[in-house]
C-alpha cells in the first residue's frame, strides 16, 4: 500500500512537472510570436526624380524653389513622405515611408512593416509608389480588387510656387533592389502679369479666374477638379475636366511691375481651344486677356510659361456693374444725365463679337421684352440656329460655353425668318421700342446705347453665364439629365429645397429690384421719377408654377423644339420645349433681352 502510494505520488509529481514544462514551452512560443507581432521591420528604398533631357527646358516641382530659368526646381526635402504599394502573395498592401537622407533629386526613404514576411515580400515584390505627405492634396488607397488608387484634388490653389508641391503627383514603379525614378503626373502653368503699360498701376491681384473652351467636343480640358491614378500591371491616369477654374486666397504683390502665379493642371497630349483669363486687381479694376491654343502639349516634367502684359484696352467691367444709357458702365449710382439700362453678367465675349467691336461684355435688360410669347408660331428647322441637344459636346459646361453666338443667331433668324412675327427673338430685338412700351403700358422707352449690338435674345450659353456670374452658382457643378436615346434632355442645377434656391438667388434678384430696401433705393429712385421701367426678374418660390425663359437656340432636328430655361421651386434647368408653347399659357414663356457692348 505504501509503495503503491509512493509510486502514485511520484507519477503525480512527474505529471505536474511535465505540465509545467509544457506550459513553459507554450509560453515561450507565445512570447516569441508576440515579439514577432509587435516588432516593426524596417524597410528602405532609394529614389530619384525624373529630370528634363534638355537643361534649357523647364523642369517642374516638388519642394519648389522658384528658378527664373527653369520655372521650378524639383527636389526632395527631409520629411517628405511617399506611399508604396507592394504584394504579399496576391494581396496588395500599403506602407508609408519618410525621406531620411536627402541629396537634391535623390533620397533614401525608410519605413516599417508589421512582419518579417511583409519585409521579405517588399524586397521581392513589384512596387508602385506615389508622393503623399500630410500637407498634400493627394489621397491614396488600396481598392477591393487590389489596385493602387490615387486622387489629386486641384481645388484651393493660391498661385504660389511653394503651393504647387501639394498638388504635384509623382509616380514610380519598380523593385526595391533598384533606384525608383519618380515621374511627374501633373503639369504646371506659369503665368506672369506685367503692368508697365497701365496708367495707374495696382499693387496686387485679388482674384484670377480662368475659362477654357475647347474648339470641338472632347473630354479633355486645360483644368480639372480631380485627377485619378490607378496602378496594377499598368498605370492609368484620368481626370475630370472642367471649364472654369479660379485661384483662391491670393497673396500676390507686384514687384517691379510684375507678378507670377503657378497652377497645377492635368497633363495633356494636345489641346485646341481658347483660354480667357480674368484679372481683378486691388484697385477694383478688372482686365481680361484671351488667347488661342492649337495642339498645345502639357507634359508632366515641364513648366509652361505665358506672359500677359496688362493694357488699358484690356480693361473690362466688373460683373454686377450696370450698363448706362450713354454706353458707359460702372457701379449703380444715381445720375441726372443717364440711367441704367442693363446689368453686366459677363465681361467675356465671343471672338466674332469682339471682331465687331463688342469687347467689354454682355448685359441683361432690367425688364422682360415680352411674356407670354412662343419661340415661334411655326414648326421649322432654321439652318442658322444650332440644334444643341442633337449635337452636344462631351460635358454640360462645354456644350453651353460653345453656344454663345446669340447676336449672330438673332440677326440671322430675325432678318431671314422672324421679323414682324410673334416670336421670342423678334420681341427681344424690339425691346424698349414703342411696340414694347405699348404692350407693357410703360411710360418710357429703353433705346440701346450707342456702340452696342442692340438688344437680342440670349443663347443657352449666355443664360448659363448669367446664372453662373450674377447668382454665383458653381459652373462646374451643373448636372446632365440623359434621355432614352442616350442624348441629354437637360442641364441643371439642383437645390435641396425651395428655401435653398431662394437663398442662393436672393442677391441675383436684388440686381433687378426697384424696392427701396435694395440697392440703397437707387433703382427705385430712377423708377419713381419715371426714368426707367418697372424692373424685376421673376423667380418662382415654393408652391408656385414653373417659369420658362426662351433661349435663341433650337434643340433638335425637325424644328419642333426651342431651347428654354425652366425655373422651378428647386431647379434651374436648361432644356427644350415645343416652340409654340407660350401662345396662350401664362407661366412665363418670356423673352428677355441682352446686349453686347
Amino acid at each position: 500500500m505504501n509503495l503503491s502510494m509512493n509510486t502514485k505520488n511520484i507519477k503525480i509529481v512527474l505529471a505536474f512537472l511535465g505540465g509545467l514544462a509544457a506550459s513553459a514551452c507554450t509560453t515561450d512560443d507565445t512570447i516569441e510570436n508576440r515579439k514577432e507581432t509587435s516588432k516593426k521591420f524596417e524597410i528602405e528604398l532609394s529614389v530619384a526624380l525624373q529630370q528634363p533631357t534638355d537643361s534649357k527646358k523647364s523642369a517642374s516641382r516638388v519642394v519648389t524653389s522658384e528658378d527664373t530659368k527653369e520655372g521650378l526646381k524639383t527636389e526632395w526635402k527631409s520629411g517628405d513622405q511617399i506611399k508604396v504599394a507592394y504584394y504579399v502573395d496576391r494581396t496588395m498592401k500599403l506602407v508609408t515611408m519618410t525621406a531620411k537622407e536627402v541629396k537634391a533629386q535623390k533620397a533614401l526613404f525608410k519605413g516599417n512593416v508589421e512582419t518579417s514576411m511583409d519585409a521579405e515580400a517588399f524586397k521581392k515584390s513589384k512596387l508602385y509608389a506615389v508622393n503623399d505627405s500630410e500637407t498634400d492634396k493627394i489621397t491614396t488607397e488600396i481598392t477591393t480588387d487590389n489596385k493602387l488608387k490615387v486622387n489629386v484634388d486641384f481645388d484651393g490653389q493660391d498661385g504660389s510656387a511653394t503651393n504647387i508641391s501639394k498638388y504635384n503627383l509623382l509616380f514610380a514603379e519598380g523593385t526595391a533592389d533598384k533606384t525608383l525614378e519618380f515621374k511627374h503626373q501633373t503639369s504646371v502653368l506659369k503665368l506672369t502679369f506685367t503692368t508697365d503699360k497701365l496708367n495707374e498701376k495696382p499693387t496686387s491681384i485679388d482674384e484670377l479666374k480662368f475659362t477654357y473652351t475647347a474648339k470641338e467636343s472632347t473630354i479633355n480640358s486645360l483644368f480639372a477638379d480631380k485627377a485619378t491614378l490607378i496602378a496594377t500591371d499598368s498605370k492609368d491616369v484620368t481626370y475630370n475636366g472642367i471649364t472654369f477654374f479660379k485661384l483662391s486666397n491670393l497673396a500676390s504683390k507686384f514687384a517691379n511691375n510684375k507678378t507670377t502665379h503657378y497652377i497645377a493642371i492635368p497633363t495633356n497630349a494636345s489641346l485646341t481651344g481658347e483660354l480667357a483669363v480674368q484679372i481683378k486687381c486691388n484697385d477694383h479694376k478688372t482686365y481680361r486677356k484671351t488667347g488661342k491654343m492649337t495642339a498645345k502639349t502639357f507634359l508632366g516634367n515641364k513648366v509652361m510659361g505665358k506672359v500677359y502684359a496688362l493694357k488699358e484696352e484690356n480693361r473690362v467691367p466688373n460683373i454686377t456693374d450696370y450698363l448706362y444709357s450713354d454706353g458707359s458702365w460702372g457701379p449703380l449710382v444715381y445720375d441726372h444725365s443717364k440711367v441704367p439700362v442693363a446689368v453686366v453678367f459677363s465681361n467675356h465675349t465671343t471672338e466674332s463679337d469682339r471682331k465687331k467691336g463688342f469687347t467689354h461684355g454682355y448685359a441683361i435688360a432690367l425688364k422682360d421684352a415680352r411674356w407670354p410669347t412662343p419661340w415661334a408660331t411655326e414648326i421649322k428647322d432654321y439652318p442658322e440656329s444650332p440644334n444643341i441637344f442633337e449635337h452636344p459636346s462631351a460635358f454640360a459646361s462645354q456644350t453651353l460655353m460653345q453656344n454663345l453666338e446669340g447676336y449672330a443667331i438673332n440677326k440671322a433668324l430675325y432678318d431671314n425668318h422672324l421679323k414682324n412675327k410673334d416670336a421670342a427673338i423678334a420681341h427681344a430685338i424690339e425691346y424698349g421700342t414703342e411696340n414694347w412700351r405699348y404692350n407693357f403700358n410703360e411710360v418710357c422707352l429703353v433705346p440701346a446705347p450707342q456702340h452696342t449690338s442692340g438688344w437680342f435674345l440670349p443663347t443657352m450659353g449666355q443664360w448659363y453665364m448669367l446664372f453662373t456670374n450674377l447668382a454665383e452658382l458653381n459652373p462646374n457643378k451643373i448636372r446632365t439629365k440623359m434621355g432614352t436615346d442616350n442624348k441629354p434632355t437637360s442641364f441643371y442645377w439642383q437645390f435641396s429645397s425651395s428655401e435653398e434656391k431662394e437663398k442662393a438667388l436672393k442677391k441675383f434678384e436684388e440686381f433687378f429690384s426697384w424696392n427701396q430696401l435694395y440697392n440703397n433705393g437707387i433703382l427705385y429712385q430712377y423708377y419713381n421719377e419715371r426714368r426707367i421701367p418697372y424692373t424685376g426678374f421673376y423667380l418662382p418660390t415654393a408652391n408656385q408654377i414653373d417659369w420658362y425663359l426662351w433661349a435663341a437656340d433650337e434643340a433638335k432636328d425637325g424644328g419642333q423644339y426651342g431651347c428654354a430655361v425652366k425655373i422651378t421651386p428647386t431647379t434651374i434647368e436648361f432644356t427644350y420645349i415645343p416652340k409654340t408653347n407660350g401662345s396662350i399659357e401664362n407661366n412665363g414663356y418670356a423673352a428677355r433681352a441682352i446686349i453686347a457692348f
